[in-house]
């Protein structure tokens, strides 16, 4: 049971913020993203980079306790289990969600991951748990 409900609400996470038209965070979450990850580019590098050691989900979460965005990689549906964090992001690195369109190319799938962000989406997520 916990691998199929982990699988509804990884895709709905990962289906509701795709469908906009990339560029980059703004506001309050891109600077945190620049304050943990030093720049908006090495946050994309450390996403694609966990991408393609990850076997299931990558995960960009907010950590309550450290005040910070942290990638995390699953290796299935139900590993979600990480302590005072909350997923603002996620990306299917499950085959069956690049390997029609790009092959063994996983990196350009999360190219196109990222061309496809609806950034406001992912800001509203960050904003809610701010407060």
């Amino acid at each position: 049971m916990s691998f199929a409900w982990g699988g509804v609400i990884n895709h709905e996470l990962y289906f509701n913020h795709l469908g906009g038209n990339g560029g980059t965070a703004s506001g309050n979450l891109l600077q945190q993203i620049e304050k943990d990850f030093g720049s908006f580019e090495s946050y994309k590098k450390d996403t694609k980079a966990s991408s393609i050691a990850a076997r299931g989900w990558v995960w960009t979460v907010w950590n309550s306790r450290e005040q910070k965005l942290m990638n995390h990689i699953g290796d299935s549906q139900n590993t979600y289990a990480l302590w005072e964090t909350t997923p603002i992001v996620a990306l299917d690195t499950y085959e069956h969600a690049y390997f029609a369109d790009y092959g063994v190319n996983r990196g350009q799938y999360v190219e196109a991951f990222f061309e496809n962000m609806d950034w406001s989406i992912v800001e509203k997520m960050f904003s809610k748990l701010r407060k």
